[in-house]
C-alpha cells in the first residue's frame, strides 16, 4: 500500500532525526515522559519509553500497525480504546480501537484479555512526527503530510491548458526537488508542509550562480540563500528556521536539480553542499580521527537542525578537508540512510 509506505517513511525519518539521544515529551501540566530510539545492529527497531512500567519497549510494528489502522478506518480516525475495567473485544476496547488493534495484532492478545495501556506514547510520538493529531478520545491521521494541497486545503486542480502549456521538464524537476527537500528538512519542533516548503523554494527556481564560481563565492552565495529562506519562512508562515534547516532544504533541492543531472557542469556539481543529517555526522564521527573526529562529533551533538550559520559552515569546511581534492558530494559515501 503506497499510502502506508509514505507515512512509514515519514515516521522512520522522524526517528532517524531523533538519533540516540534521550527526548522528553510534555503531556500536560507537569506531566511528561522520556523516550529514546532503540537501535540494534545499526537498524532502528523501535523506541524505549519510561511510562510503561516493566514493558518500556515499543517495537516499530506498534506504530506501523497504528498508521495502517488509521488509513483503513472511516475518516482516517480511530478511538483510543479504554483499557481500564474493560477487556479486549468489549465495546470500549474494540479490535478497531488503537489499543485493541495493537494488543491483538502486535502483542497477540486474545479476546477477553486485559491489556497494558500504551496509547500515551503512541499518540504523542505520532503527533511529534506530524503524522497524527488527537482530540476527544480519537487519533486522527494528518492527511496533508502526503498530499500537496492548494491554498484552501483542497486537492490542486489543473485545467487542460495549464497541463499542456505550463508543465515542462524544468517544472517537473522543480516540483520533485521541492517535495524531496521539504520532506527531508521538516523536523521535530520545526514541522512544515510540502506546500509551505515549495512556496519558499520557488525563489530558487531561476536563481543564477555567482560568477566567477568557486568555493568562496559559492559559500557566500549559499549563506545569502539561507538568510533569504529563513526570512521568507518567517514572513509567510511564522516559521522559525535555523541555518541548519534552511541549508538542508537548499542542499536537497540542489542535489536533486544539479548533482543528479549528468548534463550539469562538474564545476557546479562539485561545489554544491551535501545534505547534513544525524546519520552522516554519526558516521563521520566514527570514521575520522583527531581534529576532524572532534568537529564531526561536536556537530552531531549540536544536531544539524539547530545549526547557526557559523556551526553549519564549520561542518562544511571540515567536510572539504575530509574529501581533499575530490568533489564535496563524495562525502555521502558515508551516508547510510538508503539502507
Amino acid at each position: 500500500m503506497k499510502e502506508l509506505e509514505n507515512y512509514w517513511k515519514v515516521f522512520i525519518a522522524f526517528l532517524e532525526e531523533a538519533g540516540n539521544e534521550l527526548h522528553t515529551v510534555q503531556i500536560n501540566g507537569n506531566r511528561n515522559f522520556n523516550w529514546q530510539v532503540s537501535i540494534k545492529d545499526g537498524n532502528i527497531i523501535g523506541v524505549e519509553v519510561n511510562n510503561l512500567g516493566n514493558e518500556p519497549f515499543l517495537p516499530n510494528n506498534v506504530f506501523y500497525e497504528t498508521i495502517q489502522l488509521l488509513i483503513e478506518s472511516p475518516n482516517h480516525e480511530a478511538l483510543f480504546g479504554n483499557v481500564f475495567s474493560h477487556r479486549l473485544g468489549e465495546e470500549e476496547l474494540g479490535l478497531r480501537s488503537v489499543e485493541g488493534h495493537v494488543a491483538s495484532v502486535v502483542y497477540g492478545k486474545e479476546i477477553g484479555s486485559t491489556i497494558l495501556m500504551r496509547i500515551t506514547p503512541i499518540k504523542y510520538l505520532l503527533r511529534e512526527a506530524n503524522i497524527c493529531s488527537f482530540m476527544g478520545g480519537y487519533l486522527r491521521l494528518n492527511q496533508d503530510i502526503i498530499f500537496d494541497l492548494d491554498e484552501n486545503g483542497g486537492d490542486k486542480e489543473l485545467d487542460v491548458e495549464d497541463f499542456e502549456n505550463d508543465y515542462d521538464l524544468k517544472e517537473h524537476k522543480h516540483r520533485f526537488a521541492c517535495w524531496a527537500a521539504s520532506r527531508a528538512a521538516s523536523v521535530i519542533n520545526n514541522r512544515f508542509t510540502v506546500q509551505q516548503g515549495k512556496s519558499i523554494l520557488n525563489s530558487l527556481k531561476d536563481k543564477k550562480f555567482p560568477e566567477p564560481l568557486n568555493g568562496q563565492t559559492f559559500n557566500e552565495f549559499h549563506k545569502g540563500l539561507r538568510e533569504e529562506l529563513i526570512e521568507l519562512a518567517e514572513k509567510k508562515y511564522g516559521l522559525k528556521w535555523t541555518h541548519g534547516v534552511a541549508a538542508k532544504l537548499i542542499n536537497i533541492y540542489h542535489k536533486t536539480i544539479f548533482i543528479c543531472d549528468s548534463n550539469v557542469s562538474n564545476n557546479i556539481a562539485n561545489l554544491i553542499h551535501p545534505p547534513i543529517d544525524f546519520i552522516l555526522l554519526d558516521a563521520l564521527s566514527r570514521s575520522y580521527t583527531g581534529e576532524l573526529k572532534s568537529e564531526f562529533e561536536t556537530a552531531r551533538q549540536i544536531r544539524w537542525s539547530n545549526f547557526n550559520s557559523d556551526q553549519y559552515e564549520n561542518v562544511i569546511n571540515s567536510i572539504r578537508i575530509a574529501v581533499g581534492s575530490k568533489p564535496i558530494w563524495k562525502i555521502e559515501q558515508y551516508w547510510r540512510g538508503y539502507q
